[in-house]
């Protein structure tokens, strides 16, 4: 679980998240698992009536997925 992806690389608080970082993380994911290995962005909802935000994606698009600021990736173990 990586917590808060919108925010790597930036010490400050943005707005939107960082191409560059995301590309730098997503790079590195695909060191460590194949590049279609599934990853799931989660965005916990802000308000009572609001959904959460719950997307499948591949490790290799990690950077072309449009993150919300605070929302944390899941990455499901391999299988040997």
């Amino acid at each position: 679980m990586l917590w808060q992806v919108g925010v790597v690389g930036n010490r400050g608080y943005p707005f939107v998240a960082d191409p560059a970082a995301l590309q730098a993380l997503g790079d590195h994911l695909t060191i460590l698992y194949e590049p279609a290995h599934p990853a799931i962005v989660y965005g916990a909802a802000t308000y009572s009536l609001l959904e959460p935000i719950i997307i499948t994606i591949a490790v290799a698009g990690v950077a072309q997925h449009d993150h919300p600021v605070l929302s944390n990736l899941y990455l499901p173990p391999t299988t040997a």
